[in-house]
């Protein structure tokens, strides 16, 4: 199995910081977003990836390498900001009968993947629509899911069926991203171990507030942090 990887949003909702970041190259906390989903995709087993780039293509590209940090192999695919999933399949070109995972790297969700694909291969012949938090959780397989597509398209439509496929509920925390707000609340959610499956490597210390501690990487430079009421990562 495979995964194709969307990273193709215009970003235009989270302004300003689009024209500093595509969506996929946000910092929380010490990584870009992109990089929590290719560590949940290569726990899952899955070592060759393709990349649907658009926006700042160069700059992903510069970033992630070919993917050998992770143990991946990826391959690169340009795209029109937010094109349809259905026309960039088209363009790929890939056998109708391969099991394809196909997941957000622009969002930031909890580690779920390897539970999906799991699950979804006892369902090998229903559409599973994966949801966390009662959202599209942004991932599905194909064959199964090709009637589907769309609901992996950004923006997520704001219905999502639950009559005629089978529905998967994913335990954690997910972020869409669709705003400064959102992004604000991945990044406190990561810093206050709301995800503790996603908890800052650096050092972490104690704070004048208990419950607020500090991240700091090695390099970093700040005075005594016993006496600082706040947070930071």
């Amino acid at each position: 199995m495979q995964a194709i990887i969307f990273a193709n949003r215009s970003g235009d909702e989270l302004a300003p910081l689009n024209s500093h970041y595509s969506p996929a190259l946000l910092p929380i906390g010490n990584k870009a977003v992109i990089e929590y989903t290719l560590e949940d995709i290569v726990k899952s087993g899955i070592t060759k990836i393709k990349l649907i780039v658009s926006s700042q293509a160069k700059e992903i590209e510069q970033y992630l390498g070919q993917g050998e940090r992770w143990g991946l192999e990826i391959d690169y695919f340009l795209s029109k900001p937010e094109e349809e999933t259905g026309l960039i399949l088209k363009r790929l070109a890939l056998s109708s009968e391969e099991s394809l995972l196909l997941v957000r790297g622009d969002i930031f969700r909890s580690p779920s993947i390897a539970q999906f694909i799991d699950f979804s291969m006892d369902f090998s012949d229903d559409f599973v629509q994966a949801k966390m938090e009662n959202q599209n959780a942004g991932m599905m397989l194909l064959p199964a899911a090709l009637p589907y597509i769309a609901d992996i398209d950004w923006p997520f439509s704001p219905h999502f069926d639950s009559t005629s496929v089978v529905t998967l509920v994913l335990h954690g925390r997910c972020f869409m991203l669709d705003s400064f707000r959102s992004y604000m609340d991945a990044n406190l959610s990561l810093a206050t171990n709301e995800l503790p499956s996603l908890s800052p490597s650096e050092r972490s210390y104690i704070s004048a507030n208990p419950q607020q501690d500090f991240y700091v990487g090695a390099k970093a430079r700040t005075g005594p942090l016993n006496e600082q009421d706040g947070w930071g990562s």
